[in-house]
């Protein structure tokens, strides 16, 4: 686990709380990591 899997307290902190509020920003995250060159690809068109 790197450090941004570190701090968890509750609800905050989780994978599944950073990728809800990147969806709700706006930022596309991969699922997987075969989909993200799929997503870098994307983002440069």
């Amino acid at each position: 686990m790197g450090h941004a899997g570190a701090i968890i307290y509750g609800d905050f902190g989780t994978a599944e709380s950073k990728i809800r509020a990147l969806t709700a920003a706006g930022v596309k995250v991969a699922k997987t990591p075969m989909e993200v060159p799929a997503l870098v690809r994307q983002s440069l068109r």
